[in-house]
């Protein structure tokens, strides 16, 4: 294992730590090919050390990283789940009033759920065949105005489930700090369902357990049929199903 040294010259390990998908590739600037790993400092928090280590701006390290929100959820408050699509009229408002019903009927306390757009079509509706679907999964489509992605919404949020890839990278560059929040709606249902997460807390710390085949987009369906629409509309209740668990201990757990 190779060692580096900080610059109070004590001696940290160094860790080989999995990109995860374009994120590394934007932020990190290592000039590492897409398929390397990234190698980076594992910076010791009784040191205190803040300093991004020199060579990888970014890295994906470890939730003692400078500038990555590492705080666990404040007992006494709601749970805020963020979605995030492109035009907050199709995709994410359809999870996040499924979230909302859904919790509602299995009385999970404590949730709030919202959603908003990288080029949102603000102040629109839910997309007229969008709310069909969402009505017959059992969500309320009425009184929903879209709203745009902003480091302030991005902020507010807990934990932050995105509908794509690209997407999950939109709201790391509009709020760096929310990386140990962010995923794809994909890979929060899989680290759930394969991997054991047990709360939010935990999803960043699986993580890197993640591989390519893992993580998929949801498609946008504006400008497709009637058919995609319901497909989609399926899809996300189903990844849905396992979070909404995960939502429920979290919660119960904030509350302890």
């Amino acid at each position: 294992m190779v060692r580096v040294g900080t610059p109070s010259g004590s001696w940290i390990p160094e860790v080989r730590l999995r990109r995860v998908d374009s994120v590394h590739r934007r932020y990190c600037g290592c000039e590492r090919s897409s398929e390397d790993v990234c190698i980076a400092p594992m910076w010791s928090e009784a040191l205190g050390r803040t300093e991004r280590p020199t060579g990888c701006r970014f890295g994906l390290v470890s939730a003692t990283m400078s500038g990555t929100d590492t705080q666990p959820i404040k007992g006494g408050s709601a749970l805020n789940v963020l979605f995030v699509c492109t035009g907050n009229i199709c995709r994410s408002p359809t999870a996040e009033r499924l979230v909302a019903a859904y919790a509602d009927r299995l009385q999970v306390p404590d949730l709030a759920a919202s959603s908003a757009g990288t080029r949102a079509v603000i102040g629109h509706p839910i997309h007229d065949q969008a709310a069909l679907v969402l009505q017959s999964l059992g969500g309320d489509a009425q009184n929903f105005t879209a709203q745009q992605l902003t480091p302030k919404v991005a902020l507010s949020a807990d934990l932050v489930l995105t509908m794509t890839k690209n997407h999950r990278d939109a709201v790391l560059e509009c709020a760096p700090r929310m990386l140990n929040r962010t995923f794809t709606l994909a890979e929060a249902a899989c680290l759930v369902t394969e991997f054991g997460a047990q709360t939010v807390m935990d999803l960043a710390a699986l993580r890197p357990q993640l591989t390519a085949r893992d993580v998929f987009d949801i498609a946008d369906p504006i400008g497709s049929g009637a058919d995609v629409f319901v497909t989609v509309g399926a899809q996300i209740a189903d990844l849905l199903a396992p979070i909404l668990e995960l939502l429920r201990r979290s919660t119960k757990t904030s509350r302890a």
